[in-house]
């Protein structure tokens, strides 16, 4: 699997793993080793697990099988219902930006991914990143099209909550 081997690479020369496994497939317990951040959806990480889409399982005890299997830190996207993330230290939930309105939801998980993987090699922490991010997801909805709704750095300030 080429995933598997960009992790156990990026592992092997210290770098920050992160994988955003869409479209979601089911992988070998393996493929886990070497990531240091995964980021699914509440659908992927699903079926990451090789369980029905919509398998009623709590998504933070999902995210825990994950850790048991390797990874270091899970990140799921739940829409409107903002993200959570879990660490072997616990999880915290990130409420969405409110008041947002989806116009296309095409490159939202993008957006936040690039903008998480940007956040973290600031040097922010996985809280803080996660939270600055959710902005960049939810200006990603408000625009058609995944170009016209990438952020730039300066785009989803207007989302920031106080």
């Amino acid at each position: 699997m080429v995933v598997q081997r960009a992790m156990a690479l990026g592992r092997r020369h210290g770098i920050q793993t992160i994988w955003n496994p869409a479209p979601a497939l089911p992988v070998s317990p393996e493929a886990f080793e070497n990531v240091d951040l995964l980021t699914p959806n509440e659908t992927e990480i699903r079926i990451l697990l090789d369980l029905p889409p919509d398998d009623p399982t709590d998504t933070v005890e999902l995210a825990r099988r994950l850790l048991q299997r390797g990874v270091s830190r899970v990140v799921v996207t739940l829409g409107e219902k903002g993200s959570v993330a879990v660490t072997a230290d616990g999880s915290e939930a990130f409420p969405a930006v409110p008041g947002v309105r989806a116009v296309d939801i095409i490159g939202a998980g993008d957006s936040f991914n690039a903008s998480l993987a940007v956040s973290l090699a600031e040097g922010e922490s996985l809280s803080a990143s996660v939270r600055r991010v959710s902005d960049a997801g939810a200006y990603a909805v408000q625009h058609p099209g995944v170009i016209g709704g990438l952020p730039s750095r300066e785009a989803p300030q207007a989302f920031q909550r106080k």
